[in-house]
């Protein structure tokens, strides 16, 4: 499962930034605007490489030799490896000798138990606190929603908006989505509005991952003793889990079912 976190962990940096400037002044320096280079460089040389193409270059002989137009490789026997992408009739994949499979084996009931295994971590995750700031010898708990408020009443109405969508909304918005591409591999009505939902919710999931950033820059940066700490604590592990749980639930499930409904006789 492909995953870049480099942008995420540059808005977490941002966030980060935006919440310790209620304690002390901060200045971006020069390894900042380094890192924010870097990160649109390395964005964009990601969106330059095509992994078909290197391995093509590689192994081209093991293309298939007859392969065709308008017909799925399941109806031609084939399987597509889900490591490298090569078609095949093999039960392993030649190139990369992965295991190979028409589809990804009950990847229904595999999605199934991850999502509801996430929403059960969410309970915790949002009632437990993430992390504790010692503030001049006071302790001061903080939710995933009481740090959205503080960052509103601070003033810091975009940061609050961004972390309310990737922390809260998000994880909502995706469990229902898959639940809906579940029930639809059963209806089969909006094939296609099917397909690029789950195409959204690969692209969104690593996107809850910010606070899970923000509580680890805080806590490696700020370490003042009594004077400014800040600590993490059990709620930001359950947060972690649940994060990971959406992104396995959705890498677990296979959109190609979809089409397969649709033309049961290929």
């Amino acid at each position: 499962m492909p995953l870049n976190l480099a942008d995420i962990f540059l808005v977490a940096v941002l966030v980060s930034a935006f919440k310790l400037m209620a304690y002390a002044e901060l200045e971006l320096g020069y390894g900042f605007w380094s890192y924010v280079l870097f990160v649109f460089c390395f964005i964009e040389l990601l969106t330059l490489i095509d992994e078909n193409e290197l391995w093509q270059r590689q192994q081209p002989q093991f293309e298939p030799k007859t392969l065709h137009c308008g017909k799925s490789a399941k109806s031609q026997a084939l399987k597509q490896c889900n490591v490298c992408g090569q078609l095949t009739s093999d039960t392993h994949c030649p190139r990369c000798y992965a295991k190979t499979h028409f589809r990804k084996p009950q990847a229904n009931a595999r999605a199934l138990a991850w999502m509801v295994t996430a929403l059960v971590l969410m309970i915790p995750a949002n009632l437990l606190p993430i992390m504790n700031t010692v503030n001049l010898g006071q302790n001061t708990f903080a939710t995933i929603f009481s740090g959205i408020v503080i960052l509103w009443q601070d003033g810091s109405y975009p940061v609050a908006i961004i972390i309310f969508a990737a922390s809260i909304c998000i994880p909502i918005i995706k469990a229902l989505a898959l639940f809906y591409l579940l029930i639809e591999t059963q209806r089969c009505k909006k094939v296609e509005q099917a397909s690029k939902l789950y195409r959204w919710l690969e692209w969104m999931g690593k996107w809850s991952m910010i606070d899970v950033f923000v509580v680890i820059i805080l806590v490696s940066l700020v370490q003042l003793g009594t004077v400014l700490t800040v600590e993490p604590q059990i709620g930001i592990v359950f947060f972690a889990v649940m994060v990971l749980c959406q992104m396995m639930s959705v890498h677990s499930f296979d959109p190609r079912i979809l089409w397969d409904r649709l033309n049961p006789h290929e």
